[in-house]
């Protein structure tokens, strides 16, 4: 399955996954209705159409910014626990390939899945509540596919210090679940020192409350205040989730746990987020070191990335 490509429209650039309404080869005739889109093909290229209004996952902001459509949307939708589907993000550094999968509702999941998957079971994992053991095999899937995409189709993703994931040698990435989703990205380690990205759904009123206390400083909740846009509540999330991305890529660096204090997001664009590091972390991760993050969003899903190099980019 394929999906990506990128197409012109308004003066800025879109990546659109038109899907095609077309069963695989080998999709079996019977196949139950809730698994039918993890057999359909996705495509795309300069003649797909532009997304419906209905159809658009958009960011719009106040001003001059442009609306930036991303069809992870589309992805989201057809995504199913069995299968994990790529999409290609059209991030400002290039082209990203997630790999997302559905999370089973815990009444409906069953421990065998990570047998039946081929999944490593940890002990700590076994102890969990069906929820996170749900979560924890949409993830490690995700991971799955996209170690295959690098060539690497039977490995399996661990867990490092940090409660980390322990990526093959010579590869480095990043996985990120809500209730209903999750997601990952591998790459070779040549490409990046880290790379770490974070899917969250928007919170309700006391959820929100909850996060603006613990994720943002007075200066940060200032910014948001007067960033109009989609809502603060969107943009609150928006600044959490980068400061989540920036662990995962930072924690093997750091080697420690490190608070949401020790960056602060100084700008907020229609597709990037600039932070600054406020506290002594590594070496290479010093005090007034700019970060920048790609963002995209998708109804109540906010997607966040940030991939490490020097100088961070």
């Amino acid at each position: 399955m394929t999906i990506g490509g990128l197409a012109s429209h308004g003066g800025a650039d879109f990546g659109y996954a038109a899907p095609i309404v077309k069963r695989a080869a080998g999709a079996p005739p019977d196949l139950p209705e809730q698994d039918h889109d993890a057999y359909f093909t996705f495509a795309a290229g300069p003649g797909a159409a532009p997304p419906t209004a209905a159809r658009r996952c958009a960011c719009r902001h106040a001003g001059a910014h442009a609306m930036t459509p991303w069809r992870f949307d589309d992805v989201a939708a057809a995504a199913t626990p069995q299968h994990a589907l790529p999409a290609v993000w059209p991030t400002r550094t290039g082209a990203l390939t997630l790999h997302i999968a559905a999370v089973t509702p815990p009444a409906r999941f069953d421990a065998a899945a990570f047998a039946r998957h081929g999944i490593e079971l940890p002990d700590r994992i076994a102890r969990a509540v069906p929820k996170r053991q749900a979560e924890y095999l949409a993830g490690r899937l995700c991971a799955r596919a996209a170690l295959a995409a690098l060539g690497m189709p039977a490995a399996q993703v661990g867990t490092a210090a940090l409660s980390a994931p322990a990526w093959p040698a010579g590869t480095t990435g990043s996985i990120s679940h809500t209730g209903t989703l999750a997601a990952a990205v591998a790459l070779p380690h040549a490409d990046c020192r880290g790379i770490g990205i974070d899917l969250e759904t928007v919170p309700d009123t006391d959820g929100l409350a909850a996060l603006r206390a613990v994720a943002l400083n007075d200066t940060e909740r200032g910014l948001l205040a007067g960033a109009g846009g989609p809502g603060e509540d969107v943009l609150a999330t928006l600044v959490f989730s980068a400061k989540e991305s920036f662990f995962k890529a930072a924690a093997a660096t750091v080697g420690r746990y490190f608070d949401f204090t020790a960056i602060e997001c100084v700008d907020v664009g229609a597709d990037t987020l600039t932070c600054i590091v406020r506290e002594a972390l590594a070496p290479d991760l010093q005090p007034g070191l700019r970060c920048r993050f790609d963002v995209a969003f998708a109804g109540r899903y906010v997607l966040t990335c940030f991939r490490w190099s020097l100088p961070c980019t």
